[in-house]
């Protein structure tokens, strides 16, 4: 029931985001979300729309686009992949979107640095990365080699997991020639492949299902709400809860695009998707529990690891997580040395500019 009220909120939020008045207003900005189904992200795009469009008085537009709408309306109808949606964004196609962190990566490799196996000890370290001087500096990061400037980042379902068809995997050995769907691309899913052994399925998420229908896959590198908001346990009985990723995603604006907007406005975009970004992790956090719930209560059996387990993993990863010079080593060990401090996700300031 809770689910069914909230998409109604978003479809509501995206219709009045969509339908405002776009000849009326001065300046007009297209959002669109490289991952759907995502009700956290969703209602973030929603809120970004409704504080741009009220606090510039309608002299600001924001048209809120899943990559479906998106490609029914500016694509003839012709299916658009996550990258390609980064492609037009940085040919100045469109103008915001909220990608994942591994795609931005191919400009910043600094971003990649994200997706490492382990890195993250856990919510609040991963909130004083992305709110401190080390997160403006991996923001800053994009813009040196690319035509984006990244305004914020924000998480894609939490903490990574395994969920698997068949097979009860508790260490990294159950793994081997498994044939996995990843969540992360080339080359954050390289460490994966080669230490776990598995046979890595590329794609997008919504993927596995007619893949594993089809008895060619035999589990998914997931989190547990993108499990539950793809309906992906049609075709997965046991989760894996490894903890081992943290899939983080980012709100990235066109520069070109950027500088066009007066000051007050570069602001107000700048600052909105930082308050948004916020209440889009707390939300993310919330529904990933919820979603585990969810989940359970359909037949999924979670295996929660021993600390005798985890260890396991993250010794496999440790041991073989190198990815010679694409991946800064610097950086891993710049957000490594991070200390979780009094500021977490799950307190959020009444006003985001007091923790800035």
């Amino acid at each position: 029931m809770r689910q069914t009220i909230c998409r109604a909120f978003v479809a509501i939020s995206f219709a009045a985001a969509c339908g405002s008045s776009a000849a009326a207003a001065k300046y007009n900005l297209r959002w669109v979300m490289i991952h759907e189904p995502s009700t956290s992200a969703e209602e973030a795009a929603a809120d970004f729309a409704a504080r741009i469009e009220k606090e510039s008085k309608g002299e600001m537009s924001v048209e809120v686009l899943s990559r479906s709408a998106y490609q029914k309306k500016y694509g003839n109808g012709r299916p658009i992949s996550p990258y390609s949606v980064m492609r037009r964004l940085t040919a100045g196609e469109l103008e915001i979107c909220q990608t994942y962190s591994f795609m931005a990566g191919q400009y910043s490799h600094d971003l990649w640095a994200l997706g490492m196996p382990y890195l993250f000890r856990d919510y609040d370290h991963a909130e004083n990365v992305f709110e401190g001087s080390l997160g403006k500096d991996l923001l800053a990061s994009l813009g040196k080699n690319s035509p984006l400037r990244g305004l914020a980042f924000t998480y894609s379902g939490g903490f990574g997991i395994f969920a698997t068809k068949d097979i009860e995997a508790r260490r990294p050995k159950d793994f081997r020639h498994m044939r996995v769907k990843v969540a992360q691309g080339l080359p954050l899913a390289g460490p994966l492949v080669r230490e776990l052994e598995i046979d890595p399925i590329i794609g997008p998420p919504e993927a596995y299902v007619p893949l594993a229908q089809a008895g060619v896959a035999d589990g998914v590198e997931t989190t547990f709400a993108r499990l539950d908001d793809l309906k992906e346990d049609r075709e997965a009985k046991f989760v894996t809860n490894s903890e081992h990723f943290l899939l983080t995603t980012m709100i990235v604006v066109n520069e070109a695009y950027f500088q066009t907007l007066p000051a007050k406005y570069r602001k107000l975009v700048q600052d909105t998707a930082f308050e948004v970004a916020r209440k889009e992790r707390s939300a993310t956090i919330r529904l990933n529990a919820e979603a585990r719930k969810r989940l359970e209560a359909r037949g999924v059996k979670v295996l929660d690891l021993s600390a005798e387990e985890k260890a396991e993993f993250r010794k496999v990863f440790d041991s073989g997580v190198g990815l010679g010079d694409v991946v800064p080593k610097e950086t891993i060990q710049r957000i490594r040395d991070v200390k979780a401090g009094s500021l977490t996700v799950q307190k959020i300031p009444e006003s985001a500019s007091d923790a800035r």
